[in-house]
């Protein structure tokens, strides 16, 4: 009994020290542990990045930092919410909805960002009001103190009420009206944002359009498999079924493409574009839209919503949010493999550009406009050879896409803040 009982107090002395053990180890980090102390956002001064500005709030650390040539909006660290070395692009985000539409009058942008893609709207003389919707606080006023000249000011330009809220709340709610509304490029997957990608929000989308009224929602497709971009699609498809893809860049690992849905059965008109862009104020920083073939070479083409692809997937709804619980799965650990961009994406694209128009699509597509789509799928297809490795041959291909598009966009071609 003697033994049995210095066993077990053995045992439990053995338990006890380790427990001290560790408590203490607990005890002498939390010493050293201090929140406080640690850096609100991370900064590579190896590469001249300094902090120009930083606010903490409710929906997270919102950072400003500059290098030379590049000023960008942080969220958090890693959520990168656009810059000035982009500032030709993100306008474009602006721009080719708005040119799509035949009159827009009252615009709204889902998202705000650094302001640049909703600034593009104070380009358009048509557009009497401009509604930005925000829900961080922080960015709205970053975005008027640190890109004022790259967002055109929209923050003092009469046209422009700035709207703190949630875009998916207001929608529903406010009882507004629009002829355009535009949605940013948010990631797609993370908690919260993934029902900016729902059924539920599309619906409330395409309530609040008026007559020939256009939803255009913008994909990052570096941040989407396969799987979940048949989800987005099908999800949008549902709401909008006449719907054009378009290019938002020629990036080839990087790229954006917007999801433009019409409220109408009407074909876009070539001629009432190029009206559009006659109106257009010049945008320093997209000179190629002084010609139709400048916006025309983005154009993707129709989406069908029974093509298998898209009318088999599942829809990403409030109730089965398949974006949120593949986000997990899709997105953690190894470095994604699946990303439909690259060669996969020109793949796709080239398949979407041969589906044949029929009907008011094809009576209003002059061979002009085809024959622009298809030397911006050559500009792309250069873009991913160079990024291949293969300069020679992506630079021949290069030459023979830019060949086939107008003088004037050329000329825009070669230079512009892109």
């Amino acid at each position: 009994m003697m033994v049995a009982a210095e066993g077990c107090f053995g045992n439990f002395a053995k338990i006890s020290f380790r427990r001290l053990v560790s408590m203490t180890a607990l005890l002498m980090l939390a010493g050293f542990w201090n929140p406080s102390a640690l850096p609100r956002t991370r900064l590579a001064p190896d590469q001249g990045e300094r902090l120009v500005a930083l606010e903490e709030g409710s929906h997270g650390i919102v950072a400003v930092v500059e290098k030379q040539g590049s000023r960008r909006m942080k969220l958090d660290n890693y959520y990168v919410l656009g810059g000035t070395a982009s500032t030709g692009d993100e306008r474009m985000q602006g721009h080719l909805p708005l040119l799509l539409h035949p009159a827009p009058g009252k615009v709204a942008f889902l998202g705000l960002g650094t302001g640049i893609s909703a600034g593009a709207a104070l380009l358009h003389p048509s557009v009497r009001q401009l509604h930005t919707i925000e829900i961080v606080p922080e960015i709205a006023q970053a975005a008027q103190r640190y890109f004022h000249e790259e967002n055109l000011r929209l923050g003092s330009d009469p046209r422009t009420t700035v709207i703190i809220e949630d875009a998916r709340n207001y929608l529903r709610a406010s009882g507004q009206k629009y002829d355009v509304i535009v949605g940013d490029l948010v990631v797609p997957w993370r908690r919260g944002e993934s029902a900016l990608y729902s059924a539920e929000h599309f619906a409330a989308g395409r309530r609040a359009l008026g007559p020939h009224g256009i939803f255009c929602q913008w994909l990052p497709l570096f941040q989407l498999g396969e799987e979940e971009f048949r989800i987005v699609v099908a999800t949008f498809l549902q709401e909008f079924p006449r719907t054009s893809l378009w290019r938002g860049d020629f990036a080839p690992h990087e790229p954006a493409l917007a999801l433009v849905g019409q409220t109408d059965d009407a074909a876009i008109d070539p001629s009432r574009v190029e009206q559009r862009l006659r109106e257009l104020k010049k945008d320093n920083a997209n000179p190629h839209l002084v010609h139709p073939a400048g916006l025309w070479m983005f154009w993707v083409g129709l989406l069908d919503p029974n093509d298998p692809m898209f009318a088999q997937a599942p829809r990403n709804s409030a109730d089965a949010p398949w974006l949120e619980i593949l986000g997990p799965l899709a997105h953690a650990g190894s470095a994604r493999t699946n990303l439909l961009v690259g060669r996969p994406l020109e793949t796709f694209l080239a398949r979407i550009r041969k589906q044949p128009l029929t009907g008011a699509a094809l009576q209003q597509m002059t061979s002009e406009v085809l024959r622009w789509r298809e030397a911006g799928a050559g500009i792309a297809e250069a873009s991913l050879l160079l990024s291949e490795g293969k300069s020679s041959e992506g630079e021949a291909a290069m030459r023979r896409a830019v060949a086939a598009l107008p003088a004037a966009v050329q000329s825009g071609l070669m230079g512009g803040d892109r």
